[in-house]
């Protein structure tokens, strides 16, 4: 298993802190060095990101630091497919780490074998209300593993991917459509719909949210806008009467917690 944390050059701190709580549970790991999306000239943006009338789903223009986030975890994916491990642990630098997570960062042989893809973090906060999948996998007494499919479980701060899924990240992300959370855990996209939503419960590991991302922040400009073509309307239409179907069908509520 390959246990990997996304670093920029310039956040040096970060690196600290999050090598001293690793290193507290006595894990080791390798440095991935983060992609700095505002070093990348236009000409590398325009042949990155997919144009706006080519897009299925996602309208907006990506931010530059969403680009290199993406590109940063590309930079795991392929790590992942060309060690000939299965799976690898991918964080972010701004992770915080509850006392039960040493055994999730451990190893990967806790995690169900219909499981490919799983985060160990929740993009909301701790008590959150949400829907889940009627099937759930229990670890022990005190966790499981859970499929949320409401909200879009989205956010990638620490997971655990399979080599068959990055394999398959690797080629949904040649061109960029949209962040990286939104093609691995949105069920707007297939590989979400097909392996994402699955998360420790209760939670172990949450993002700083005093300080502020440098890999991934989305504060730059830029809105969102309509799609340009009927058929995008009409698939973005369909893509939610699908997914607000399948939520009435099989969800239960839930509550999440940070432990």
């Amino acid at each position: 298993m390959l246990r990997l944390v996304i670093n920029l050059d310039r956040s040096k701190e970060r690196l600290r802190r999050i090598s001293d709580s690793l290193m507290n549970f006595g894990l080791r790991f390798s440095r991935v060095q983060a992609v700095d999306g505002r070093l990348l000239s236009e000409a590398e943006i325009k042949q990155l990101v997919i144009p706006k009338w080519k897009r299925q789903l996602f309208f907006r223009e990506l931010t530059r630091t969403e680009i290199g986030c993406c590109l940063s975890h590309r930079k795991c994916w392929k790590m992942l497919v060309e060690s000939g491990e299965e799976w690898a642990l991918v964080l972010e630098d701004d992770c915080i780490f509850s006392n039960g997570a040493a055994s999730f960062l451990d190893n990967e042989k806790w995690i169900p074998e219909t499981v490919k893809l799983c985060q160990l973090s929740h993009s909301g906060e701790s008590g959150d209300q949400v829907l889940i999948d009627k099937n759930k996998h229990k670890i022990n007494n005190r966790f499981e593993v859970i499929r949320i499919i409401k909200p879009h479980h989205i956010g990638a701060v620490a997971y655990f991917i399979h080599r068959d899924v990055a394999r398959l990240a690797l080629e949904a992300t040649r061109q960029l459509e949209a962040p990286v959370d939104e093609v691995l855990f949105s069920l707007n996209y297939p590989i979400g719909r097909k392996y994402a939503g699955w998360m420790v419960n209760p939670y172990v590991v949450r993002p700083d949210f005093v300080i502020e991302s440098t890999i991934g922040h989305r504060k730059e400009e830029g809105g969102y806008g309509a799609p340009f073509t009927a058929m995008q309307r009409w698939r973005k239409f369909t893509t939610r009467i699908n997914i607000s179907i399948y939520r009435k069908l099989y969800g239960n509520k839930f509550q999440v917690s940070f432990e």
